[in-house]
């Protein structure tokens, strides 16, 4: 029976300074993780990407353990890495880029420079604390705002859904569409709103109201989702 655990193939990872980087590396992902539900404002349930950080940022400093111990299995993993696909699509800029946060911890923990990892992802947690409290204090309102508007004349949702954005593009301070969908019967609008307060939303919804008569709506306020 081979030898699975000799002292040759211990040697080469250091078992003691392999340990001490898996619990390193899974408390910063974890750090991260809380940084990200408690200081993201990404309109999706946080807790859902932050529960995998800590996972990732281990993981990715087991692989940059193995293949820094030899070339061929570096290769290796180059070629392993190249099948996998990602079915669910980040789509929000500030969720990939807490991902990458974890996969640099990873990597640096995965090649001993420990001191250096935790000083510069303490650095960026807590700048993006500061940035997003000064945020916070900003007395803005961030709200989706889904719409069907009924088309009452054939053929004219084209115009219809063309009209509905100019108009929410001027009455907000700033607004995303984020979907838009026109069928026979009706325009089906999803726009991700910036306003300065609960009045302009009123404001916005009353004229909307008035501008395209018989259409329902819902607003799901953003702080609602944390």
């Amino acid at each position: 029976m081979p030898q699975l655990f000799d002292e040759s193939a211990l040697g080469d990872l250091g078992v003691v300074g392999t340990l001490l980087n898996v619990v390193l590396a899974l408390g910063l992902g974890q750090i991260v993780a809380w940084h990200y539900q408690r200081y993201g404002r990404v309109l999706t349930d946080r807790r859902r990407l932050g529960r995998v950080l800590a996972l990732l940022a281990a993981t990715t400093m087991l692989m940059i353990s193995v293949v820094k111990t030899s070339l061929a299995l570096s290769l290796g993993l180059v070629g392993a890495l190249s099948i996998v696909r990602f079915r669910t699509p980040v789509k929000e800029p500030e969720e990939l880029a807490y991902l990458f946060l974890v996969i640099a911890a990873g990597i640096g923990i995965g090649a001993d420079q420990r001191v250096v990892t935790v000083v510069v992802v303490a650095t960026i947690l807590g700048y993006l604390g500061l940035r997003n409290g000064m945020i916070a204090r900003d007395t803005s309102t961030r709200s989706l705002l889904q719409v069907e508007i009924p088309v009452r004349e054939e053929g004219s949702g084209e115009a219809l859904a063309s009209a509905f954005i100019a108009f929410v593009g001027g009455a907000a301070r700033e607004a995303s569409l984020r979907r838009l969908d026109r069928t026979s019967e009706a325009v089906h609008g999803t726009v991700l709103l910036d306003l300065r307060d609960g009045s302009e939303l009123d404001a916005l919804l009353a004229g909307i109201a008035a501008r395209f008569p018989g259409t329902t709506y819902s607003v799901v306020d953003r702080e609602g989702l944390d």
